[in-house]
Order: structure tokens, then sequence, then C-alpha cells
């Protein structure tokens, strides 16, 4: 597709999805960054490239590229939960805000209508982070409620951190 249509800024991200699953994280970032540049509006390759950043270690561009994907498309849950996540979860004090991973949280919640437990780990992550261990508890409970997630080891030992009064990181 790219050879027929080297202007097609999907099947560049495509392709990095490819390499992506290949964990060639590099080349993901490279084919990412060229569907960027041929739209520059294409919120899921600015996500998809944070994912990358992510994968490397490089929190500040994994952060940037989420904020870019949420200012795009700020009503899209899957890039709510990534940022929020890494504002509520990631071990650089620079990068994280727990005031802002709450906001984003509670929009997030709210979107899926507080049934997504996956969403509510995150409200409560972010809670945590903003030292409001009550909250991230009684989110962190309701999360463990759903079955898929009653047994997990790393929910539970959220639960476990919240708490004992002590934020989640990754």
């Amino acid at each position: 597709a790219i050879r027929i249509n080297p202007q097609y800024a999907l099947a560049f991200r495509n392709r990095g999805l490819a390499w992506s699953d290949k964990r060639e994280h590099d080349r993901a970032i490279s084919d990412y960054s060229e569907a960027i540049r041929l739209n520059p509006q294409y919120a899921r390759a600015y996500d998809s490239r944070g994912d990358m950043w992510k994968a490397k270690g490089d929190g500040v561009r994994a952060v940037a590229d989420y904020n870019e994907a949420v200012r795009l498309e700020p009503n899209n849950t899957e890039y709510l939960n990534d940022l929020a996540w890494e504002l509520a979860a990631n071990r650089d004090d620079k990068l994280r805000d727990g005031k802002r991973a709450v906001e984003l949280a509670t929009r997030l919640c709210e979107l899926t209508q507080w049934k997504n437990a996956n969403h509510l780990d995150t409200l409560a992550a972010a809670h945590a982070e903003a030292g409001n261990f009550a909250e991230a508890v009684r989110w962190q409970e309701k999360v463990i409620e759903d079955p898929a997630f009653a047994k997990n080891k790393g929910t539970l030992e959220r639960l476990a951190l919240f708490k004992a009064g002590k934020p989640y990181r990754e």
C-alpha cells in the first residue's frame, strides 16, 4: 500500500503496528511519525507512537504524544486512559500530575458510565497519586468486583498500596 500510495498515512500507521508487534520500536516510531507528518490530525498515530515511546522508557515523549491524541480527540476513551495512567503512575516524578490524572480519569469513567473496570483502575491510581487514598481504595475495590480483575495480582497489589497510603508506580 505504501509503494502504491506513499501519501497514505493509514498504511504507515498499520506498518508501525506490525513493527510494534515485532518489538521493533524504532521502526514503529518512524512509521508513526511519517503517518503524523502526512496527517498531523491523526490522533491514533500519536497514541500509537506514545505507546512506543513508553515501551522505550521515554515518558516525556509518551506523555507529549498522549496529550496530542487527547487534544485531537478529547472523548476517545483509549487516549484518555493512556494519558491519565501515565500522569498517575509514571516512575518519573516530573511527569506525574495527580490532579490532572483525576480529571482525565473521571471524564473517562463518565464516558463509559462507570462500568469499565480498567478505567476505574486508572481512576483509583489517579486518586492515589493525588493523595486521595480513601477514594483510591474505594475505586480499586470497585475494580475487584469485576470477576476479570478479582484475582488479578496487580489489581490486588494496588489495593494494598492504596490502603497503606502509597501511590502506584509502574
